[in-house]
């Protein structure tokens, strides 16, 4: 009997490239399903009541500064949280 191929190693999580850049900043999977024309929201962020701030390959600028997204990463997370929407935390 020929000896079984060996799997291949494990090329971990697949990473999308194309999702909104608020999904980006809360680091969650964006399921890129863009509501209304091209430029519309993801899906995700018309289902959280998020402002979708758009879409593409290179991050802009205003994304390179750590400063600016951990700014914009706390004022989601207080939106969410205020919502309800944020899983074991209290209002």
């Amino acid at each position: 009997m020929p000896p079984l191929p060996k799997a291949s190693p494990s090329q971990g999580p697949v990473r999308t490239r194309s999702g909104c850049y608020t999904c980006r900043v809360r680091r969650k999977k964006c399921d890129e399903r863009r509501v209304g024309d091209e430029v519309g929201s993801c899906q995700t962020c018309v289902r959280l009541g998020l402002e979708c701030l758009g879409f593409g390959r290179k991050r802009p600028d205003w994304l390179k500064d750590d400063a600016n997204v951990t700014f914009i990463r706390a004022l989601i997370k207080d939106h969410l949280n205020a919502q309800g929407l944020i899983k074991g935390q209290h209002k």
